[in-house]
């Protein structure tokens, strides 16, 4: 028994002696096994993390063990300290770090920092209220202006002291004066030197001339990007009285940093001053306290990127910024509402403030790493009705130039936009009803034919069940000829990708039509059991039940026209005309738009073309010239050109057989008068104008304010009215040119002047042709009266050519000119009653795809050189227009050629709302220069989606429902529509795996790249569930990706997207697959994601981390590369690298790819966040690892990035699938 119970303790003593499963965790867990995953990887205005820097030259040496010769209280050399670093560092298992130094205090920088225990600094004086002698409603006088960054406005004045004497100093009125408060007070507070800054109110300026008062007032708005009367209260002859000003003593050989910033002639590589960009950035307040984030920057790339505009003339070590953080780490509640307190600020300003500040101080510690205590932070505070849940609702406050509160951002989610796209979905359903129900009568009628057939089996039914017999029938066979006809019309707001774009919301106009014909046949009495037997309903026992067996072919061609514009307002969408559904007609008249510059045009029309051709200009000056006469009928100063609009009019007038009728350049004499008409009404309109605006007043001038009145009611009216003269005058000189038969820089800017009017950037025109030839073969059964069920087979051979028009750029169009040859083969199993209940579908495809990309630069300049191509340029873009021909621009330049070759599994299941989806695609990818060099690339997706989709399926039962009533057959199509997260209160979840790479001699993937996301994405999402997710995202990982507070004032989410990304390079992939079964057995028990907390034995730890599917994917892995299979290689990559994200944490993840050097995790939430101000900017997480020599996104993606291409055409999504 006793032998027992020493069993029991000794055993008992064996658990607690382990501090986890198979051995203690200080050293897989320590600090040196947290640096092995930093690399050091500066990035010019940030913090690196890992040690790497020249350490900084005024450092102190803390003990005798510094180095041969050094004793204790001597000033190290940076070679001295890095020497003392690394030996130290190495000792402590890397405790101590060159933060536990401090810096000396010599003669370069006494008048800087005062050094010893922050706890001194506690009750140091913040307010310098006897320091300067300058009060509110001091007179002052002025001197001159002074040098200031951009966003401050500083001047020089004197006041008498007591002695008589003048004495100077610098006044500074900014936006964002009161930061010189916050700075000053938070330095002092951490043992700065910060010589006085003082608040003043109010102060009375005098000035010594008019002159210098005109330009003072003129050059605070210049310089502060606002309103002079923010600032002045009130001016007489020569004084102002200005509000909310800083003062400080005009000594520019002290370094005041209360101004935010070191002088150039500071020295370099001190901690004392490089250290100063954590505190500069800690309290950096935008003009808005709301704009300021309650995050004070990220990890990114193993470095930390501080929100400060400045960091960049910064050269920060990762230990100078601990050194400085451990004391700001010091202050306490009181401190800092000390810090507040001085700034001057309104009280319910200070109180968010100060929440903010406290929020940036926690979050400053976490970044760093560096231990202490967080300060309660209260985002949602609220004080009288100013300060309502974090948000300052008071736009300004008496007393301060400072704008409080800066609109937010107009939210898609307000009352009108949800109304607008409300409508939108009603307009496109119903269009989609009647262009179905049109289309229904475009073609024959073999429903009616089948239902007869049908109906005469069954009356045979009827007599052989009076027998007794089962009422099976023999087989018997049907076929039927098929026509079709379809009209395709739609106007619709689509969120997500369309037909290859990469706009995130567009409208999208298609018209069009194809034609089928084939055949439809089937065959009855054919019959399969139920199981069980079943009662009918008239009592006979029927064991059987009919299949439906039907087979078809068919051929079919179609166009169709798309006129895809990016939106920002669904509400302002609505608003485009209807007429321009018409995309047929649009598109032609964007390339007559471009006329002008084609210089045959004119040439080869006949003169009757000509005389309709001068008509339609004749007609569109007339235009003008109404909208002249009106303008000048309503302007004060045209009384003065009275005379010279009626001999406009009277010329248009009398020479409009003459304007219309001449053809020839030897009648151009006969209609100049009317542009030198024009000229001169333009000239001396233009003069009447000029001459009051530039004349100074004299003793018999009207008085100032009366001038000015006169000039602010008048200016604007009249300069419109200028350009509608210019306008029309261009109009003329058009006409002119056209007669002359030339091509001239008049005649490229109206070519241009035509695009811009009517192209935006970012529209896109899509012409697309389809023919092919489909079959397949059905079987369906009722199933006990309760389901329909069907299966299916189709196969189909499709080719597709397609132009997309792209407007890329102000500078830049692109025309992409695309061939597809695709063949499919789609089973597919559905069950529906009256509505759809469940649908499966796979297509297996493969085929080619070609892409013809023409860069197209419109403007007479093309990156930075002379554009000397500019008039074919736009001739072929022209032509492209009209004959959906890119011939043209072959002949100006030869385009960026891409070949896929492609192989994709696309498998897609519904149940009712809810929707699955899974793709597989291999692409091999050829890229040939216009000077014929070719690349070859390879690229892999594998992913899969789950989310829920009402509005296509809401979509499908109105047109279920109208089709029942109106007796008419819809096909249901919500089973087969895009990522559930772009639709109406649709959600989804996406997996999304990438593999790629550019081929080498081989036609292997010699450098090959992994890429997994996890998206997130959705119509909207409240603020409490996005916190959940980022909180699930964080356990997952064991990694904080975000803080919680970047949501403080986010009320929702609208069309959202929160995604987590990793990027794994070459030597990560090559790690993991060359990696011994021992070490990522380690890896994968130690690190493992699943069940974490628990105590598992080494088996079950493997099973539970994932380990084994790890295992045998690296083995088929292998496997495949003996073979020589790449899409079995890529594969099993993207296997292998799922099982490690999935099995293992944050710190797993980093050791199987052999450090954070070798990978970047990122996460991101895009969208618009309802309530903040910044919520139409996407918010960037922390990340881990680091940015590598290449484009994080790939080797693919920084091809795609050279060439300009979008997404959706290098990619040819037009034909391939993507998942979101």
């Amino acid at each position: 028994m006793r032998l027992l119970l020493l069993a029991f303790i000794l055993s008992g003593l064996n658990v607690y002696a382990q501090d986890s499963e198979f051995g203690t965790s200080v050293t897989r867990h320590g600090s040196c096994e947290q640096e092995k995953l930093l690399a050091y990887n500066p990035i010019k205005g940030t913090v690196p993390l890992a040690y790497g820097h020249m350490p900084a030259t005024d450092l102190i040496c803390d003990s005798n063990d510094c180095g041969e010769g050094i004793r204790k209280g001597d000033v190290l050399t940076s070679s001295e300290a890095d020497a003392y670093y690394k030996r130290r560092h190495s000792e402590t298992r890397c405790q101590w770090t060159l933060a536990d130094l401090e810096p000396a205090i010599d003669h370069e920088s006494a008048h800087i920092y005062s050094g010893g225990p922050v706890e001194d600094y506690r009750n140091i004086d913040l307010s310098d209220h006897d320091q300067l002698d300058l009060n509110d409603l001091d007179k002052v006088d002025y001197v001159s202006e002074g040098w200031a960054r951009l966003g401050n406005y500083r001047v020089t004045v004197t006041k008498d002291n007591r002695y008589g004497t003048p004495k100077q100093y610098s006044l500074f009125l900014s936006k964002s004066v009161h930061n010189f408060f916050l700075r000053k007070a938070l330095l002092r507070k951490i043992g700065y030197k910060v010589p006085p800054v003082k608040y003043v109110p109010r102060l009375k300026i005098m000035f010594p001339n008019k002159e210098d008062k005109k330009l003072f007032i003129k050059n605070i708005s210049i310089n502060n990007a606002g309103s002079f009367d923010r600032w002045i209260l009130s001016q007489g002859d020569l004084s102002v009285v200005v509000q909310d000003v800083a003062v400080m003593e005009d000594q520019e050989f002290l370094h005041n940093l209360a101004k935010g910033y070191l002088s150039e002639d500071i020295p370099q590589g001190k901690r004392i001053y490089d250290s100063l960009v954590v505190p500069f950035a800690l309290v950096d307040a935008p003009e808005s306290i709301n704009l300021m984030d309650w995050t004070i920057g990220r990890r990114f790339s193993d470095n930390v990127s501080l929100k400060f505009a400045h960091a960049a003339n910064y050269n920060c070590s990762r230990d100078d910024a601990v050194w400085i953080i451990r004391r700001i780490m010091k202050l306490n509640e009181q401190d800092w509402r000390d810090i507040v307190d001085a700034t001057y600020l309104p009280e319910s300003v200070k109180l968010l403030l100060l929440q903010k500040l406290k929020s940036r101080r926690n979050h400053l510690g976490f970044l760093f790493g560096v231990d202490n205590v967080n300060l309660s932070v209260n985002s949602t505070i609220s004080n009288q009705d100013d300060l309502v849940d974090g948000e300052i609702t008071k736009e300004f406050y008496d007393g301060y130039a400072r704008r409080f509160k800066i609109p937010d951002p107009e939210s898609p989610l307000s009352t009108s936009e949800m109304t607008a796209f409300f409508k939108s979905k009603e307009i496109s359903v119903g269009i989609d009803v009647l262009v179905k129900t049109a289309n229904s009568f475009l073609r024959n009628n073999i429903k009616d034919k089948i239902v007869d057939f049908k109906e005469d089996l069954a009356n045979e039914v009827a007599k052989t069940a009076t027998t007794g017999d089962t009422g099976k029938l023999p087989v018997d066979f049907f076929m039927y000829p098929t026509v079709r006809g379809n009209l395709i019309v739609g106007r619709e707001v689509v969120a997500g990708s369309y037909m290859g774009t990469d706009n995130l919301i567009q409208l999208v106009d298609t018209v069009g039509g194809s034609i089928s014909a084939g055949v439809f046949g089937g065959a009855t009495g054919i019959y399969t059991k139920t199981g069980d037997t079943v009662m009918s309903a008239a009592g006979e026992v029927r064991q059987y039940v009919p299949v439906d067996l039907n087979v078809r072919a068919n051929l079919y061609l179609s166009r169709t026209y798309a006129h895809v514009r990016p939106i920002t307002s669904v509400e302002k969408a609505l608003k485009y005309p209807f007429k321009n559904m018409m995309v047929p007609y649009l598109k032609n008249k964007y390339g007559n738009a471009l006329d002008p510059i084609a210089k045959e045009f004119y040439q080869n029309l006949s003169d009757d073309m000509r005389i309709r051709r001068n008509g339609k200009l004749y007609k569109k000056a007339n235009e003008l010239l109404d909208e002249i006469t009106n303008l000048h009928a309503s302007n004060l100063l045209a009384s003065d050109v009275e005379v010279e609009l009626q001999k406009i009019v009277s010329l248009h007038s009398d020479l409009k057989e003459n304007y219309i009728n001449i053809v020839r350049e030897d009648g151009l004499s006969e209609i100049y008068p009317i542009g030198k008409s024009l000229v001169d009404y333009h000239t001396k309109l233009k003069g009447s104008l000029d001459y009051i605006v530039d004349t100074e007043c004299g003793q018999d001038c009207e008085e100032q304010a009366q001038r000015e009145e006169f000039i602010d009611e008048n200016y604007s009216d009249t300069i419109a009215l200028l350009t509608k003269v210019d306008e029309l005058n261009d109009l003329h000189n058009l006409h002119y040119s056209e007669l002359k038969e030339q091509d001239d820089e008049l005649a490229i800017e109206k070519a241009l002047q035509a695009i811009d009017e009517n192209i935006a950037v970012g529209e896109s025109m899509i012409i697309t042709d389809s023919f092919g030839g489909s079959g397949g073969i059905g079987v369906g059964m009722n199933l006990y009266e309760v389901s329909n069920i069907g299966v299916n087979i189709a196969a189909s051979k499709n080719v597709l050519s397609r132009l997309h028009i792209f407007r890329a750029s102000e500078e830049e169009v692109h025309v992409y000119k695309d061939l597809g040859n695709v063949t499919a083969i789609e089973p597919s199993v559905s069950v529906e009653k009256y509505i759809p209940i469940m649908k499966f579908r796979f297509k297996s495809t493969s085929g080619r795809a070609r892409t013809k990309f023409h860069k197209v630069p419109i403007k007479s300049a093309y990156k930075g050189e002379i554009n000397v191509k500019q008039l074919d340029y736009l001739k072929a873009l022209r032509s492209a227009f009209l004959s959906n021909s890119t011939q043209s621009l072959e002949k100006v330049e030869n385009p960026y050629v891409l070949i896929h070759d492609f192989e994709e599994d696309d498998s897609r299941f519904g149940i009712f709302v809810w929707k699955w989806n899974w793709l597989d695609q291999y692409d091999n990818i050829s890229i040939t220069s216009p000077d014929g060099h070719t690349k070859d690339l390879y690229r892999s997706v594998i992913g899969n989606n789950f989310g829920r989709d009402y509005e296509n399926y809401a979509k499908d039962l109105i047109e279920l429902l109208a089709g029942k009533l109106m007796d008419k057959t819809f096909n249901v199509a919500s089973f087969s529509g895009g990522n559930p997260g772009y639709t109406y209160m649709g959600k989804a979840e996406n997996e999304i795996l990438t593999y790629e790479g550019i081929k080498g001699e081989s036609g292997f993937v010699e450098n090959p790249y992994a890429k997994l996301s996890r998206i997130y994405n959705g119509w909207k999402m409240s603020k409490d569930d996005a916190i959940e997710l980022l909180r699930k995202i964080k356990k997952r990982y064991a990694f904080r990706f975000m803080e919680e507070e970047v949501l403080a004032q986010t009320e929702e989410l609208f069309l959202y997207n929160i995604n987590v990304n990793f990027f794994i390079y070459e030597n990560g992939i090559k790690h993991f697959i060359e990696m011994s079964e021992e070490e990522a057995e380690d890896i994968f028990v130690y690190n493992r994601r699943r069940q974490r907390n628990r105590r598992l034995n080494w088996e079950d730890s493997l099973k539970r981390s994932g380990y084994y599917r790890f295992a045998h994917n690296k083995r088929k892995y292998f496997q495949a590369l003996e073979e020589g299979d790449q899409n079995e290689m890529a594969e099993y990559t993207m296997e292998m690298v799922e099982a490690i994200e999935e099995g293992l944490v944050m710190e797993g993840i980093g050791k199987m790819v052999g450090g954070g050097g070798n990978m970047l995790a990122i996460a991101r939430i895009d969208g618009f966040r309802v309530g903040d101000p910044n919520g139409d900017k996407k918010i960037i997480s922390n990340s881990f690892g680091r940015k590598g020599t290449e484009d994080i996104e790939g080797p693919i993606a920084r091809i795609r990035k050279f060439l300009g291409m979008t997404k959706g055409e290098f990619f040819a999504s037009w034909l391939l699938g993507r998942l979101i």
